[in-house]
């Protein structure tokens, strides 16, 4: 499992690649965060920690997790 935390240390999600079901609800919820062909292709930055949360809530799969 990969860890991405946010700068201020307040969220960390996980990623289980071995879970993913390319579905593609995190692409298309929140872009900003979730790029693919970038590295990291979490970028915590992207948006507030609250909608990073919902997105990751909405992962079907779980392979997207919120650890912190």
């Amino acid at each position: 499992m990969k860890k991405y935390t946010n700068t201020a240390k307040t969220l960390t999600v996980g990623f289980d690649v071995s879970k993913c079901t390319h579905c593609r609800n995190c692409l298309e919820e929140l872009p900003e965060v979730f790029e693919l062909g970038h590295k990291p292709w979490i970028k915590m930055s992207g948006a507030e920690p609250s909608r990073i949360r919902e997105a990751v809530g909405n992962c079907p799969s779980g392979a997207l997790t919120v650890i912190q």
